[in-house]
C-alpha cells in the first residue's frame, strides 16, 4: 500500500470552486472545456498528497511545489511587450490569450495559435496524455489552468525557424497548459522557455505534445528561474507511425523543481530520442523523471542526461523504459551521468526496465563521480587556475548537449550557463 498524507489544507482551502468558476469566466471558455476542470477539481480534491513512500515522491515533497496563493490575475506590464523581430515567438500570460509575435515563417505557412480556452477538447485533446488522474500536480493544473494555447503545424508544413514559447514566472503561482499538434510529415522545431520570477513564485505546468503519422519534432525545454522560484512540470508525448521526437531539457535555475517527462511510441516505426543537463549550486534540489513507453514493435528511443552538482545541491533522476507485449524489434537505451564537485553534494540515479516482450535491444546505464583530479591537473600544468579548469571541464561536459540546441536558442542558454558557471562554489 502506498503511504499517503492527507490533503494539504492550505492548498484545498485555496483552490476552491470559485476561484475556478472564476478563472473560467475570465478566460470566457467554452462549456466543454470548463466541464474538463470541474472534473479534474474533483479528482483534485480527493487526492492526498504522495508520501514518502510513493514511488516517484520519495526524494522531494510536493509541499515545496504547490502554490501557497490563488493563480495570479494580471501580468507585469513588461511582459504583455513582445520583442521586435522577425522570429516565431509567443508568450503564455495568466488570464490573457496568447501573445503572437506577427508574420515570420510560421505564419507563412499556416502555423494556427489558439488559446486553449476557446477551443473545443474534441480538437485540441486536452487532457488526453495528462489526465487529471495521473497525480496531485497534474489534477491541480487540470482544474486551475490559468494560461494556455493550442500550437497547430499544418500536414506537410516543414520550418526552418524555430518557434518559441515564453512561459515567465510571476511573483505568485502560474498554471500554464500548452498543447502542440504536428500534422502528418510536418517537421518543426519548438523552444519552451520557462525564466524569471520573484522569490516565492510557483510554477505547475502541463505540456502535450501530438505527433501524427511522419511528423518530425524537435521540443527544447529550457528552464532558467531566478532565485527563490519552485515548481513542476509534466510533459506526455505521443507518436504515431513513423513519427520522431527528439527531446532536449536544461534545468539551470530555481530553488526546488520536479520534472516528469515522456512518450507513448504506439506507431510502428516512432523514434524518441531525450537529452538533457542540469546544473545545481548552493541548496539547489532538482528531480527529474522520464519514461519511454514502447506501445508497438519496431520502435526505438534513447536517453542521456547529465548533471553537475556543486554545494549541498542535490539531483534524483527516475528512468523507466516499458515495452509492453507484442513489441519485437524494438530498442530503448538509457544513460545518466552525474559529475559531483562537492563532496556534500549528492545525487540519486534509478533507472528501471520493465520488459514484456521478446526480441528486444534494451540496456541502461549510470555513474556519479567527483571530477578526475588527473584531468584538473593537466589543465592547471596549461596555466589556468583550479577554479579556471573546473569551470572548463564541466563546459565541456555539458557540450553534446549544447552543440544540438538551436543557434537561436543556443546563445542565451550558453550565457545563461557561463553566470551560473561563474558563480558555482565548488
Amino acid at each position: 500500500m502506498v503511504e499517503t498524507n492527507a490533503a494539504a489544507p492550505g492548498v484545498k482551502d485555496i483552490f476552491r470552486r470559485e476561484i475556478l468558476e472564476e478563472g473560467a469566466c475570465r478566460l470566457d471558455e467554452l462549456q466543454a472545456v470548463r466541464a474538463l476542470r470541474r472534473r479534474a477539481l474533483e479528482i483534485f480534491s480527493a487526492t492526498p498528497l504522495p508520501g514518502d513512500a510513493a514511488h516517484l515522491w520519495r526524494y522531494t515533497r510536493p509541499e515545496r511545489l504547490l502554490p501557497g496563493a490563488p493563480p495570479e490575475r494580471n501580468p507585469k506590464p513588461e511582459e504583455e511587450r513582445l520583442p521586435t523581430g522577425a522570429e516565431p515567438f509567443l508568450r503564455v500570460l495568466p488570464c490573457r490569450p496568447p501573445l503572437v509575435h506577427p508574420g515570420g515563417e510560421a505564419a507563412e505557412k499556416g502555423v494556427r495559435v489558439l488559446p486553449l480556452a476557446h477551443v473545443p477538447p474534441t480538437r485540441s485533446r486536452l487532457g488526453g496524455l495528462v489526465p487529471p488522474e495521473m497525480g496531485i500536480m497534474e489534477a491541480l493544473n487540470g482544474a486551475f489552468w490559468n494560461s494556455g494555447l493550442l500550437l497547430e503545424i499544418p500536414p506537410g508544413v516543414v520550418l526552418e525557424e524555430p518557434i518559441r514559447i515564453q512561459v515567465p514566472a510571476g511573483r505568485g503561482a502560474r498554471l500554464p497548459r500548452i498543447a502542440v499538434r504536428a500534422g502528418r510529415d510536418s517537421r518543426a522545431t519548438v523552444v519552451e522557455e520557462h525564466s524569471g520570477g520573484k522569490a516565492g513564485a510557483k510554477v505547475v505546468s502541463v505540456t502535450e505534445l501530438f505527433l501524427e503519422e511522419g511528423a518530425s519534432l524537435s521540443w527544447f525545454l529550457f528552464q532558467t528561474w531566478e532565485k527563490g522560484v519552485s515548481g513542476h512540470l509534466t510533459q506526455r508525448a505521443s507518436l504515431e507511425k513513423e513519427a520522431g521526437l527528439f527531446t532536449l531539457f536544461a534545468t539551470l535555475g530555481g530553488d526546488c523543481f520536479k520534472a516528469d517527462l515522456g512518450a507513448f511510441l504506439s506507431g510502428k516505426g516512432a523514434r524518441s530520442d531525450l537529452a538533457g543537463f542540469t546544473l545545481g549550486e548552493g541548496r539547489t534540489h532538482v528531480d527529474h523523471h522520464t519514461e519511454h513507453r514502447h506501445l508497438a514493435g519496431g520502435t526505438r528511443s534513447d536517453m542521456d542526461i547529465r548533471a553537475v552538482l556543486a554545494g549541498e545541491s542535490r539531483a534524483v533522476y527516475t528512468g523507466l523504459i516499458r515495452i509492453e507485449e507484442g513489441c519485437p524489434d524494438t530498442e530503448a537505451f538509457q544513460e545518466a551521468r552525474t559529475l559531483l564537485l562537492s563532496r556534500k553534494a549528492r545525487s540519486e540515479t534509478i533507472p528501471e526496465l520493465e520488459i514484456l516482450t521478446d526480441d528486444v535491444r534494451c540496456s541502461h546505464g549510470a555513474a556519479a563521480s567527483p571530477v578526475p583530479e588527473e584531468e584538473i591537473f593537466y589543465l592547471e600544468s596549461r596555466g589556468l587556475s583550479r577554479r579556471e579548469a573546473l569551470r572548463l571541464y564541466v563546459g565541456g561536459f555539458f557540450r553534446a548537449s549544447l552543440d544540438r540546441i538551436p543557434p537561436s536558442s543556443r546563445e542565451t542558454v550558453e550565457r545563461i550557463l557561463k553566470e551560473r558557471i561563474e558563480r558555482t562554489e565548488p
